[in-house]
């Protein structure tokens, strides 16, 4: 049955244009991988995804990652390729770079312009590191609700605990905290919102439960050994860091106001992620609107109570901003297919590209030269594709 099916989707994948993404990561057992998933539109232009290759790799370097990326292609008849999408990363520019070199230099491969739009970088991730630039900033507050809410979710008395406090407070909402993965902003995001449903609750636990509560935030830290398991350090060890927190009201401040920034980034996320239909459309307008939250985090920090809560969310804004301009600034390091993926949109064309550049502030003859620039890409595009019948051109 694999290899009926192997054939079948070699034979359709040689037929279309494909884009690919790749992922490279390390195991818990220091064992390199990597993942390569081909994405394309059959003839009654249904999306499809398939993952075509998942193998260990000797290193994460730019030239190991380039020759699996050909062998895979070569054993899979791969020959039409519009773009590679990667992480922000040197090693993947350099596969980049050196896989675009070795198919120019050969006849098997029909490049789109070249290769020259093939390095696509993942939007989400560049997301995640906007974001997690910002979080760093958060470290003290994340951590003291992040403890609060291990303690309601540690036992099943305390849980109960927590509920009957809900019900007293008569608190309208019938969820319930939940723990974040510390490495995934996402989940971090959706710590806070839910916490933040609770924040009256938390306080006036401050106040009761025999001051359990409280004492809890006076033993030491949890450890994670090596296989996973928590370490408590003995009373003995003078070292030991007591746990951040109880939160307090200017913890919630702050996190209420970034959970509302980190809303739009989190349905970002979301939507560029998207694996069923296509996103290319909407990237550019939400690599836009990041800026625009950014910039909101800043008149929301001006009009924060606290001295404290101005100056983190005041530096968080700056941190995110920097990372912004960093990897978007002026839109030169943005793959144009992304925009030719707007001008596409019947919904907004060329002159919604015209109109964006207009209101980055960029000057007149900037943005016509911008325009004309993607006007003479979706020119060339349209060349590859076409086909020559009877004389008439047709895509």
């Amino acid at each position: 049955m694999h290899g009926t099916q192997k054939k079948e989707l070699k034979n359709t994948l040689k037929k279309l244009r494909v884009n690919l993404t790749i992922d490279t990561w390390t195991s818990v057992q220091n064992i390199n991988y990597m993942v390569l998933t081909a994405h394309f539109i059959d003839i009654n232009w249904k999306m499809h995804k398939r993952v075509i290759n998942f193998a260990v790799i000797q290193n994460h370097q730019g030239a190991t990652i380039g020759r699996l990326i050909e062998s895979c292609l070569a054993d899979w008849g791969i020959e039409k390729v519009m773009c590679i999408i990667v992480d922000n990363a040197s090693a993947n520019k350099s596969a980049m770079e050196w896989l675009v070199a070795k198919m120019n230099r050969s006849a098997g491969y029909q490049l789109i312009l070249g290769g020259k739009y093939m390095h696509m970088r993942c939007t989400a991730h560049i997301t995640n590191l906007i974001v997690g630039h910002g979080l760093k900033r958060l470290q003290k507050s994340v951590s003291a609700i992040r403890n609060a809410v291990k303690f309601v979710r540690s036992s099943p008395n305390r849980l109960e605990y927590f509920k009957k406090t809900v019900e007293r407070e008569k608190i309208p909402c019938k969820g319930l905290v939940c723990l974040d993965v510390q490495t995934r902003w996402n989940n971090i995001y959706l710590m806070l919102e839910a916490a933040l449903r609770f924040q009256q609750v938390f306080m006036a636990m401050k106040d009761d439960y025999g001051g359990i509560y409280v004492n809890y935030f006076d033993e030491p830290e949890e450890e994670i050994d090596e296989d996973g398991n928590i370490v408590v350090p003995p009373p003995s060890n003078t070292n030991k860091r007591n746990r951040v927190g109880p939160p307090e009201d200017d913890d919630f401040e702050i996190a209420k106001v970034f959970v509302d920034i980190l809303g739009v980034f989190y349905e970002i996320t979301l939507r560029v992620s998207a694996s069923t239909h296509p996103t290319v459309h909407t990237t550019f307008q939400d690599v836009i609107t990041m800026k625009k939250n950014i910039k909101s985090m800043c008149v929301s920090a001006e009009l924060a109570t606290g001295a404290e809560t101005r100056k983190i969310l005041n530096e968080m804004a700056a941190n995110m901003k920097n990372r912004w301009f960093k990897y978007y600034g002026s839109f030169h390091e943005l793959n144009h297919i992304v925009i030719i993926g707007l001008v596409l949109d019947a919904r907004f064309k060329l002159k919604n590209v015209t109109y964006t550049f207009n209101q980055e502030g960029l000057g007149e003859e900037e943005v016509e030269r911008r325009t004309r620039e993607i006007k003479n890409l979706l020119y060339a595009l349209y060349d590859q594709y076409v086909l020559v019948v009877d004389g008439g051109r047709h895509l």
